[in-house]
This record gives structure tokens, sequence and C-alpha cells, in this order.
């Protein structure tokens, strides 16, 4: 056999060092025969495509940025619904959907943390997915807006009030 020519069955000594570090990192979750392959879905745009990091006054003009960019990038799913391929084929094997789902889950989760000012962040340790994180973030922020908003309704009616007293 020519010894330029690779044989499969006799793999050069750099892809069998390859295969054996990456079979051993992968050891403890048996995938059947599929290549899996995870694409960055940050990629493209996402570094620069947010002007307003997050604080705690400004969630609607953070958020007007975020829907768009992650719905662009198709993680619109993620965000919003959390809801996960199964774990396990039907065959008990790994199901590769799913660890590609947790991986743009986990991307999406820092990308999120990293938009966020230090204050932010310090209120999202503990939430371990994308849509965990978002979903506290909402009830947090929509709280704080309907709490404002009863308050600026309370000033408007004591401003009709003197208003009318006045005329």
């Amino acid at each position: 056999m020519d010894p330029l020519v690779e044989n499969p069955n006799n793999p050069p000594p750099a892809a069998t060092a390859t295969a054996t570090a990456t079979n051993a990192a992968v050891a403890a979750v048996p995938i059947a025969a599929t290549t899996l392959t995870v694409t960055n879905p940050f990629a493209n745009s996402l570094n620069s495509s947010l002007t307003v990091k997050l604080d705690r006054l400004n969630f609607l003009a953070w958020k007007s940025q975020v829907l768009p960019t992650v719905i662009g990038h198709g993680l619109d799913d993620i965000l919003l619904t959390g809801a996960a391929p199964p774990r396990l084929m039907v065959d008990g094997s790994v199901n590769p959907e799913h660890i590609s789902w947790v991986r743009k889950d986990q991307l999406l989760l820092s990308w999120l943390r990293s938009s966020m000012s230090e204050a932010m962040l310090g209120f999202l340790p503990q939430y371990t997915s994308s849509n965990s994180a978002w979903r506290a973030l909402e009830q947090r922020f929509t709280s704080q807006l309907k709490a404002r908003i009863l308050q600026i309704k309370s000033q408007l009616s004591t401003i009709q009030k003197v208003v009318t007293l006045i005329s």
C-alpha cells in the first residue's frame, strides 16, 4: 500500500491522539455514531450589537435590543420557551440535538450576562439557563414598571386635583 494514502484502519498518530483525547472527554456520555457539529450562534455580530448594558433603570431599552438580536440568531425558542429536546433518544443513546441545545442555551446565558452591568449580575448567579434568567428579569422589572405606573397615575391625579382647585 502507498504510504502517502491514508489507511482508515490505521490512522496517523496525530489523528489517534486527537480521537483518544476527544473520546476520553466524552467517555461518560455515549453517543451513537453521529457527528455532532455545534456552531457558535454568536460568531457573527453579537459582540457589538448592544449599545446599552442592563442596569436597574433601563430594562425596556435593553430588552428592545436583546429580543431582535436573539430572534435574528434563531435562539428565541431557547430564550422564551426553554423547551429542550429530549436528553435521550428512544434507543437510550444521548440525543445530539439536546447537546447542541444545551450548548446554545449556555452561550445565550453567558451573552445575556455579558450585556448586564455588574450590579445586575449579582441578581442572576442562581439561574442556570437562559430561560430561567430571562423570566426572573422580566418578573423583577415588570413588577417595578407596574409600581412606577401606579406612582405616576397617583401623581397625575394629584396634579389634576390641584388644577381643578385653582380653576
